[in-house]
C-alpha cells in the first residue's frame, strides 16, 4: 500500500465510508502514506483527489494522526495557492483547521482566501462554513481585525439566508464579546 501506484489503483475504485476509514487509519500510521494521499489530494484533476482528501480527513479527524501537524505547511501552501476541487476543498479546509492555522506565518494568505470563498456563489455551504471559521479564528487570534471581521461577516450575512444568517449572527456575538473584553468595555 505505500507506493504511489497502488495508492493510485485504489482512488480509482469506488470507495465507502468504511473504506476512507480503513485508508485514513494506515495513513494515520506512516507519514510516507499519508504524504502520497496529500499529493495526489492536491494534484489529481478526477475524484480520485477528492478521495484521498476524505483520506486524510479520515486520518486526523477519526484516526487520531499524531504527526498530522508537520503536514500544516503543505496544507496551508496547497490550500491557499492551488485550484482544488470543492470536495477536496472542503475536506482539507476542515484537516487545517485542527491543525491551528490560525499561528501559521501564512495564517494572512488563508485569512484572504476564505474571504473569496466566503462572497463566492458557486461554493459550497461546507466552504462557506469552514472560511466563516476562518474569520473567526482572525479575530481571536488577532482582537485589533475584529472590526474587520466583523464587516466581513455582516456582509456576508446579508447576501444569503436562513441557517447561514443564523451562525454569522452567532460569530458575530462572539467576536462582540471578545472585542469588549480586548477594549475593556
Amino acid at each position: 500500500m505505500q507506493n504511489i501506484d497502488s495508492i493510485s489503483n485504489i482512488l480509482q475504485q469506488r470507495m465507502g465510508v468504511q473504506d476512507a476509514l480503513s485508508f485514513g487509519k494506515k495513513a494515520s500510521e506512516q507519514p510516507s502514506v499519508f504524504k502520497i494521499f496529500l499529493d495526489i489530494a492536491f494534484t489529481a484533476a478526477d475524484q480520485s483527489a477528492d478521495k484521498a482528501a476524505w483520506v486524510i480527513y479520515k486520518a486526523v479527524l477519526e484516526c487520531d494522526c499524531a504527526f498530522a501537524l508537520e503536514f500544516r505547511d503543505d496544507l496551508m501552501e496547497g490550500i491557499c495557492n492551488r485550484t482544488l476541487s470543492p470536495a477536496a476543498l472542503r475536506e482539507l479546509l476542515k484537516v487545517l483547521l485542527q491543525l491551528h492555522p490560525e499561528t501559521h506565518p501564512s495564517f494572512g494568505q488563508l485569512f484572504d482566501r476564505a474571504q473569496e470563498w466566503m462572497f463566492d456563489p458557486s461554493a459550497p455551504a461546507a466552504i462557506r462554513y469552514a472560511s466563516l471559521n476562518v474569520i473567526e479564528l482572525a479575530g481571536k487570534k488577532y482582537p485589533d481585525l475584529i472590526p474587520e471581521c466583523w464587516e466581513i461577516i455582516q456582509t456576508a450575512k446579508e447576501l444569503a439566508e436562513g441557517p447561514w444568517q443564523r451562525r454569522c449572527k452567532r460569530v458575530q456575538l462572539a467576536l462582540d464579546r471578545r472585542h469588549k473584553k480586548h477594549i475593556g468595555a
